[in-house]
């Protein structure tokens, strides 16, 4: 798989992007076959790539603070 248009994100830029997909159609659903990343793509062709390694959360963590 490869991203070539992939980079990272403000906070303010993650949050607007998770809103703007909140009621999207998800289409497929993904993990990495050697890590623990996860892909979710959405029926209008966007994909949401959650990275796969953070030494201080599992990233299918999500919150808002401790």
């Amino acid at each position: 798989m490869v991203f070539e248009n992939r980079r990272e994100l403000s906070e303010e830029e993650a949050i607007n992007t998770i809103l703007e997909i909140r009621r999207e159609q998800i289409v497929d659903i993904s993990l990495g076959e050697n890590s623990p990343s996860l892909l979710i793509s959405f029926h209008s062709g966007k994909c949401l790539y959650i990275n796969d390694y953070d030494k201080n959360v599992e990233c299918w963590q999500a919150g808002d603070d401790w």
